[in-house]
């Protein structure tokens, strides 16, 4: 079943609205930013790569555009393996899908080291953006100067970084710049390095990044998921920039190809088949977490809901 909500009232009777969300990633595999961390910093992609990326990109902004809807409302979570709004591309995609009606939200995952301009032009009440410090790429000060304009230009985001011992100095120096500007209301998440396992972090660690993101022990945890009811492959589904479609992007499995199939025909009821969920992007679906509670409305952009 997909989630629902009540509509408005017309007529004396309540409209029900569904609700699905669709992750999406397409043929980008490269990035701007050379992250020792991150295993796409490393790949580099020809003209040929990018523009098939573009256009897979095209097709799926094309079937949202055209799909009958009804009575369904749809959000979008772009979470590409790589920068994607340092090209064209996805600026326009976002601007157009912030401007449908069905359309919930959109939100990304970036670096913020694009061009701001374009975001003049999005519906900033439906754009949210996920975003990503990494300390050894950006000079701090520049980089907090974009989330200054970015609240200006009247934007949701949430900022954040990879929870890397060598870069605390540089983490605590943008939480206060933070603080300095005033942002209030803006959540400063870390994820957990789990690269090295679980003997990474000493006490003192956990202690630091706690104090910057007062729910980094949420992200540091691993979450036993086998068998677990999970909302994706109900009402939320990833999607590939072929226009295959899986439960979620750590599963394997195919449910079907958005392009041939109908949605109806995809979902499906199963129970998670991994044995464990260890990334925001997953467990935030499992049902029995019910993080719902914590972030409210504002889950895919990572803004709790005490933040306003």
């Amino acid at each position: 079943m997909a989630d629902v909500s009540k509509g408005e009232r017309q007529n004396g009777k309540v409209y029900v609205i569904m609700k699905y969300t669709f992750y999406y990633r397409g043929d980008l595999s490269s990035c701007n930013y050379s992250c020792e961390y991150c295993p796409f910093s490393k790949e580099k992609q020809n003209s040929a790569n990018l523009y098939n990326d573009k256009l897979q990109l095209e097709r799926f902004v094309s079937w949202i555009k055209n799909k009958d809807w009804k009575d369904r409302k749809i959000s979008l979570f772009f979470i590409p393996w790589g920068e994607a709004l340092i090209h064209t591309w996805y600026q326009e995609a976002l601007i157009e899908l912030s401007q449908m009606k069905f359309v919930n939200k959109v939100v990304v995952q970036t670096n913020l080291s694009c061009d701001l301009d374009w975001l003049d032009n999005v519906n900033r009440e439906k754009l949210a953006l996920w975003i990503t410090y990494h300390p050894s790429q950006v000079n701090m000060n520049i980089f907090a100067g974009k989330l200054q304009a970015l609240r200006e230009k009247g934007l949701q985001f949430s900022v954040g970084c990879v929870g890397k011992k060598e870069y605390k100095n540089e983490i605590l120096a943008l939480k206060k710049k933070l603080e300095t500007l005033l942002f209030k209301n803006v959540y400063m998440w870390v994820n957990a390095y789990k690269d090295e396992g679980i003997d990474y972090y000493s006490q003192d660690d956990i202690r630091f990044f706690e104090h910057i993101d007062k729910y980094f022990m949420q992200n540091l945890k691993d979450y036993e998921s086998l068998g677990k009811e999970c909302r994706t492959g109900k009402s939320v589904f990833f999607v590939e920039g072929s226009g295959n479609i899986r439960r979620c992007n750590f599963e394997r499995g195919v449910l079907g190809n958005i392009y041939n199939t109908e949605l109806e025909a995809i979902v499906c009821n199963d129970k998670c088949k991994n044995k464990i969920c260890d990334c925001y992007i997953g467990y935030i679906n499992i049902e029995e977490l019910n993080l719902t509670e914590l972030y409210g409305n504002r889950i895919l952009e990572r803004i709790p809901i005490e933040m306003g």
